[in-house]
């Protein structure tokens, strides 16, 4: 939101000489896809460090208990973050868009 509340002026200058909606929109939702890809993967290795952290607590504390190894679960746990990334990225996008494309 604050990308396009920077950019403003330009979206009304583009929509004045006839630029579609979808020519200002794309690189936004671009954007937003590529931020919301890298949170994605940056929240991935912070799971990562807080499960590998919670299995040596948990395994101390409870001896019988089995913790399955983060390496079994790590391409399903990167997909569904950056999957949820692209997709909160390109939604906030689209919908923050749209009150500046009313000029």
């Amino acid at each position: 939101k604050l990308a396009m509340f920077a950019r403003r002026e330009e979206i009304s200058i583009q929509k004045m000489v006839g630029a579609t909606n979808w020519f200002i929109r794309w690189p936004f939702v671009i954007e937003g896809m590529a931020l919301g890809l890298m949170a994605g993967v940056l929240a991935f290795f912070a799971e990562w460090g807080v499960y590998a952290e919670i299995t040596k607590v948990a395994s101390g504390v409870i001896p019988y208990f089995k913790i399955v190894p983060f390496e079994q679960l790590r391409w399903l746990v990167l997909g569904v973050f950056a999957g949820a990334g692209v997709l909160f990225g390109i939604g906030g996008s689209v919908t923050s868009i749209r009150k500046f494309m009313d000029v």
